[in-house]
């Protein structure tokens, strides 16, 4: 009494083929021969493999179909504007980079400025040393007489004065090893004052082409999200014409994906309703 003709007096029906109907397209076919049976008078449920429960398989509409499409595309809709956020974040680093490149260009104005001053002013201090040993090689030669002396005199390091003396004639001699170390520094500031106006004459354009490529970066992180902002608007709602579908068990638009049919559980159907 609980049940209804139908489900106490089933009748099979076998349809034949000549090849193997677990595909798509002939799961379409199957589906339009339950359908046709189903609306046939005095048929109350009818069961195959595209209805086992007598209705269509959930999910199986075209327009829930195509509505899950942008199922994957809402799932990244999050990390889409995480990596937008980032993008502006480097925007930001970049801006701080030019901040900092500009103040180095100042910087390196200063310091090619004091280089320059700074050779100026050694070059001078080079004549005026060598003109300062000229004149200690002067002293040198009249007093070498007595210097003699404070190099033969075997107990001069015993002898204070002595080794005094003598000490201050080896300092007269050093005055030629620095005259030499600081000619020899000459050539070397020179090329760095060469140096430090081509590397001021750079910087500027350094610091344009950052300029640029923050502002590429703004400009494309405003398209970005003008395509992202648009593309979330028109995923609102997407799903709900297949969920319609869905929650009405329409089997107008019937259609089984290929990959449904890897899928173990729907395996395990298929051999309720389809022989080998």
């Amino acid at each position: 009494r609980h049940f209804s003709q139908a489900r106490m007096n089933p009748e099979l029906l076998l349809v034949e083929s000549d090849h193997d109907l677990r595909n798509s397209a002939d799961f379409l076919v199957i589906d339009k021969i339950a359908k046709a049976i189903f609306r046939t008078e005095g048929v109350g449920r009818v069961q195959a493999i595209t209805r086992p429960q007598g209705t269509p398989i959930e999910h199986t509409s075209i327009p829930f179909q195509i509505s899950m499409q942008g199922t994957t595309q809402k799932m990244n809709e999050k990390y889409q504007q995480d990596m937008m956020a980032n993008m502006l974040k480097q925007a930001d680093d970049m801006l701080t980079t030019i901040t900092n490149m500009e103040k180095m260009s100042a910087i390196t104005v200063q310091m090619a400025a004091v280089t320059h001053s700074m050779v100026g002013k050694m070059k001078d201090m080079t004549l005026d040393i060598a003109e300062l040993r000229d004149n200690i090689s002067n002293f040198d030669d009249f007093f070498r007489p007595m210097r003699n002396y404070f190099y033969w005199e075997p107990h001069c390091f015993n002898i204070p004065g002595c080794w005094a003396l003598r000490s201050i004639f080896d300092t007269l001699d050093g005055i030629d090893v620095m005259t030499d170390g600081i000619e020899d520094i000459i050539p070397d500031m020179e090329r760095l004052d060469a140096l430090m106006p081509q590397m001021v004459a750079l910087m500027p354009s350094m610091i344009a082409t950052m300029k640029n490529m923050r502002t590429y970066m703004l400009t494309m992180y405003q398209t970005q999200k003008g395509i992202q902002d648009q593309m979330s608007a028109m995923q609102d709602n997407s799903s709900a014409m297949g969920e319609a579908f869905d929650a009405a068990q329409n089997d107008d638009s019937f259609y089984l994906p290929p990959e449904t049919f890897q899928n173990e559980d729907f395996k395990r159907g298929m051999k309720n309703f389809l022989s080998p």
